[in-house]
């Protein structure tokens, strides 16, 4: 998965993710865990629950 915002991510997925499911995204070689907000065909709508800089 690769973040395109920082607190909130917009993702791109290849394979199937449920709303509500606990996810990690790779954000600049950096493994945040997540929380799906949102589930829209291939985009997903994330929430970050760990500190981090956005790129």
């Amino acid at each position: 998965m690769q973040a395109s915002l920082v607190n909130h991510g917009i993702v791109d997925v290849d394979g199937p993710v449920s709303q509500n499911e606990i996810c990690h995204i790779n954000l600049g070689g950096v493994k945040l865990t997540a929380e799906v907000i949102k589930v829209l065909g291939s985009k997903v709508y994330t929430q970050v629950f760990e500190k981090h800089q956005g790129t």
